[in-house]
């Protein structure tokens, strides 16, 4: 008698799919297959799995996975499914000053904190880590601007104003000496102020701006109360000062 062997039927992937397809990293994934006539399966990076199933993954970077079966010959069969990974988009949480509003020479705080970036910079400032807190003097009102580059190098910017004014002007000393003359003589004013864009004595003609340290020679023909004013873009700061006859 003469036996023929027929052959096994090839080993068939009735299924073999990712959900999502696409996804951002530090997700994860599902994949699902369904095998029909095979003895052994197999998925790239999982090793050997059952016959039919499904497997939770969460992969750092787009990747192929491929599904191999085989059948009790030792046929092969296979089945790829890819998942697209995206680098996540770098969010910036926080950033703000305090103060915003300050008077030349006072400090203000930039603070700040970011998620899913591999840099961080603040103009003016430089390189910064992902959250922190750094102490500004500016001389002038001024944009900061905070540039977030996430790892797929998409990037991120937010801006910041902080205004600065000028000091409001003072006046340490304004007199007369000697503040009583008889008539027909003369004294002589004298004042010393500190941040003045100008300077003026009401009534009195000095031939140009005056100093923030200076004096100036006066004849009143009577009692006379002098007004110095000193201004800024901030405001005026007014001292008055007798002399006497």
């Amino acid at each position: 008698l003469t036996f023929e062997r027929t052959g096994l039927p090839p080993a068939r992937i009735l299924e073999f799919a990712a959900t999502p397809l696409t996804m951002t990293r530090g997700q994860s994934a599902t994949l699902q297959w369904q095998t029909e006539d095979a003895v052994k399966a197999e998925i790239t990076t999982l090793g050997s799995v059952a016959l039919s199933g499904a497997a939770s993954i969460a992969p750092d970077a787009t990747t192929t996975y491929t599904l191999t079966v085989e059948n009790a010959d030792g046929e092969i069969n296979s089945s790829n499914a890819t998942i697209a990974v995206n680098s996540p988009v770098a969010q910036i949480e926080l950033f703000e000053a305090s103060p915003i509003k300050l008077v030349r020479g006072e400090r203000t705080i930039l603070a700040w904190k970011v998620s899913e970036a591999a840099k961080v910079e603040i103009s003016g400032v430089g390189e910064v880590p992902l959250s922190g807190k750094h102490r500004i003097a500016p001389k002038e009102t001024g944009t900061y601007t905070l540039t977030v580059t996430s790892v797929g190098g998409e990037r991120v910017t937010s801006e910041l104003q902080v205004y600065v004014s000028d000091p409001q002007p003072l006046i340490h000393a304004f007199m007369a000496d000697p503040a009583k003359i008889s008539s027909g003589s003369k004294t002589t004013l004298k004042w010393v102020v500190e941040n003045a864009a100008s300077v003026q004595i009401d009534g009195v003609k000095t031939g140009g701006p005056l100093e923030a340290k200076g004096s100036t020679v006066v004849a009143p023909a009577r009692s006379t109360t002098y007004t110095l004013v000193a201004q800024n873009a901030s405001g005026a700061t007014v001292k008055t000062d007798p002399a006497g006859i």
